[in-house]
């Protein structure tokens, strides 16, 4: 990949560069760099005659992906804070975030009765034309809400120096180029699908929007996809489909993130001929910071380009080009960091030069009887097991104990619970051992909500089905 400056207009670099190339695939229809460089352009004069100007807050949610992706896109040509919303959101959730955003201007694709923001409306294709303004690295550019799942969520603020770095340093790992085409598999109110965007915009590549709701296979079995992007409950879908091989689909590189993956998921993938990377990533860190290619038997994640990171008492602080400017409060983004300018993740872990070792949260941590248990560990050993796609360990109150874990657990394939506690007890302490074993619920984010399921289990004893 040939790096585009980072004081350069990416989009209109790549108009320049190849203005007939394919930059987007969706619903059947393909526009090029030209085409979609004239949406943009057109969607910026619309947006312009409704009062956005550069700084403007500018909030939307919708399912439907385009117009989102083009905000996305003409954030960087108008220059305002594009602030995508999950769109699951109850209507008092979505005027709270707008609130705490203090929006002035929303777009979804129905009416809603939001209070304070004003909604706008484009078309795309409008034959109208605007000139980008000057690109500013430094300015606030976009905001992405973290999930939440172990406590409030925080709206991260990034600016476009982040982005860039973050899509030059997943090219040093994972390769990318003009002839490929990655699939825009993660929504774009989550880091990673805006993520998925700017890789795309800076080596000239194609995206390719998922359309089939949620039916990955499908979106890969019609489009010529090289690349996605996966949550461990994605990959351990597609692995049930018949011919999710290599050799069936264009597809080649598989990136694994928001949670820890199943040894035998990666296993399989591998076997089928991919090549499978997980990732170390946050929204602070503007997703990827660290990440391992499994086909080379990387047993730790390797720091990526323009990322750095040490340990302090045990816990993992970062720095680099893709620290975000921070969580937006009153007004502007306040970075809680450190007097040399390191920000805790709040993440457990070692390093030994470029390679980093994770151990989970240092919050999710509880006392059993005494002893520290770190869920991560337990959630670990119980993704050996090769019938468990996916678990999450919290802690159940104990008159006894004090906490006590439990499991909410994934199924790949049914088994006795029996088999599974003796397979436990050669990795971990007795007093790690789950007391329970409940069924994960259906969540409509990425990745679950520790907290939620922390009430689920104490709510009640037989909260829900037991195994």
């Amino acid at each position: 990949m040939t790096a585009i400056p980072l004081s350069q207009q990416p989009l209109f670099q790549q108009c320049q560069l190849r203005p007939k190339h394919i930059a987007l695939s969706i619903d059947g229809q393909q526009f090029s760099y030209q085409q979609l460089y004239n949406m943009v352009a057109s969607t910026a004069a619309q947006l312009q005659q409704q009062g956005l100007t550069k700084g403007s807050r500018l909030c939307c949610f919708s399912a439907d992906p385009l117009p989102i992706l083009l905000l996305q896109l003409c954030s960087l040509h108008l220059g305002y804070l594009f602030c995508p919303i999950n769109h699951h959101h109850p209507l008092s959730q979505l005027q709270q975030l707008s609130e705490q955003l203090d929006c002035q201007f929303y777009w979804s694709d129905s009416e809603l009765k939001l209070e304070g923001p004003r909604r706008i409306n484009f078309d795309p294709h409008l034959a109208l034309s605007h000139q980008p303004i000057a690109l500013d690295s430094e300015r606030p550019m976009s905001v992405v809400f973290t999930s939440g799942s172990s406590g409030p969520a925080k709206a991260v603020v990034h600016c476009w120096r982040n982005h860039y770095y973050s899509a030059l340093g997943s090219q040093a790992m994972i390769p990318l180029d003009d002839q490929d085409q990655w699939l825009l598999s993660l929504p774009l109110y989550h880091i990673g699908g805006q993520a998925i965007v700017w890789r795309c915009l800076l080596a000239g590549a194609q995206i390719v929007v998922a359309q089939n709701k949620g039916q990955l296979f499908a979106d890969l079995n019609s489009n010529q996809a090289s690349h996605v992007s996966l949550v461990p409950t994605q990959l351990y879908r597609l692995l049930t489909e018949q011919k999710f091989w290599a050799h069936c689909l264009q597809l080649k590189h598989i990136l694994v993130g928001g949670a820890a993956c199943n040894d035998n998921l990666i296993e399989q993938a591998l076997s089928r001929g991919f090549e499978v990377y997980s990732s170390y990533g946050s929204s602070e860190m503007s997703s990827q910071i660290a990440t391992r290619r499994h086909r080379l038997e990387q047993s730790a994640y390797q720091l990526l380009p323009h990322r750095r990171a040490k340990i302090h008492r045990g816990e993992i602080y970062l720095r680099g080009q893709t620290l975000c400017l921070g969580y937006w409060q009153n007004g502007e983004a306040i970075l809680p960091c450190d007097a040399e300018g390191w920000f805790n993740s709040g993440d457990l872990g070692t390093i030994n030069g470029a390679q980093l070792t994770i151990q989970g949260r240092s919050n999710n941590m509880f006392i059993c009887a005494g002893e520290n248990i770190q869920p991560e560990e337990i959630e670990w050993a119980l993704l050996q097991y090769p019938s468990i796609a996916q678990a999450i360990v919290v802690a159940q109150h104990s008159p006894e104990y004090g906490q006590r874990p439990v499991a909410f657990i994934r199924y790949a394939t049914s088994f006795k619970t029996e088999q599974l506690e003796t397979f436990l007890r050669e990795r971990l302490a007795a007093i790690k051992l789950p007391i329970a074993y409940y069924e994960l619920p259906q969540q409509l984010s990425l990745k679950p909500s520790r907290s939620e399921l922390s009430k689920l289990a104490n709510h009640k004893p037989s909260c829900c089905d037991q195994c």
